[in-house]
């Protein structure tokens, strides 16, 4: 997909992902008010790679060559209702304008998983919404950080950052809702963290929650690096 431009778009019911953007020269796009509801699952096959949407073309250790995506435009996507791998995926993602990002009662099948996913990206998000997620693993994390190699300049004198940047970050009854007995919370989730970093990945990233106004910037988390996990609570 190339300049294109897809807004108003109500996704209700998929059997894989509610939107799939992979493949060569995924550049320039914008993506505006895009709604994906699962029904609560029960259109969906198993998969380990399922996702409310999937930006980028994953691998099972990163990305895939060439399916790098650029100058992507996205606000107001909301993915709601669903059991999945991931919410969203972020697979060679770089250059972007992520807006607002609704998640909502989404429930994540398999153990030390995040609802945002990733992988060799960086860029920011200005708002993030997570509400009444059910949380019926150990290992749930808001997102897990994979490799960060697709994004270091081999340029001499240039310091360049492989960003996760998060404006807002808004996290409203987590554990808790209509799918959850009433009170849960988060009494007695066990590995149970904002941010998580995949012990084999490779690379570094800068991880920031906060608003920045000129030169102020509130920072939750500076950095995290390979076979270190920045545990915020």
């Amino acid at each position: 997909m190339f300049s294109a431009q897809v807004m108003n778009l109500e996704i209700q019911g998929y059997s894989y992902r509610g939107v799939d953007i992979a493949g060569p020269l995924q550049t320039g796009s914008v993506f505006e008010n895009i709604y994906i509801n699962n029904n609560n699952g029960s259109n969906l096959f198993t998969s380990s790679a399922d996702a409310g949407a999937e930006f980028g073309q994953c691998s099972s250790s990163g990305t895939v060559s060439n399916t790098d995506i650029s100058e992507i435009s996205i606000n107001q996507l909301n993915v709601e209702w669903a059991t999945v791998a991931n919410a969203i995926r972020f697979c060679g993602v770089a250059g972007a304008n992520i807006g607002a990002v609704h998640i909502e009662q989404i429930t994540l099948r398999s153990n030390f998983a995040g609802l945002i996913d990733w992988r060799n990206s960086s860029d920011r998000i200005g708002a993030l919404s997570v509400y009444y997620t059910p949380i019926k693993t150990s290992g749930w994390y808001v997102a897990r950080l994979w490799d960060s190699t697709n994004q270091t300049a081999n340029v001499s004198s240039l310091y360049n950052e492989t960003m996760f940047d998060i404006g807002v970050l808004n996290l409203h009854g987590l554990n808790d809702g209509s799918q959850v007995t009433s009170g849960n919370g988060l009494t007695g989730i066990s590995n149970f963290y904002i941010f998580d970093r995949e012990t084999s990945a490779v690379g570094s990233y800068v991880v920031r929650v906060g608003i920045m106004s000129g030169r102020r910037t509130r920072a939750i988390a500076r950095s995290i690096r390979p076979r270190l996990t920045t545990r915020i609570r």
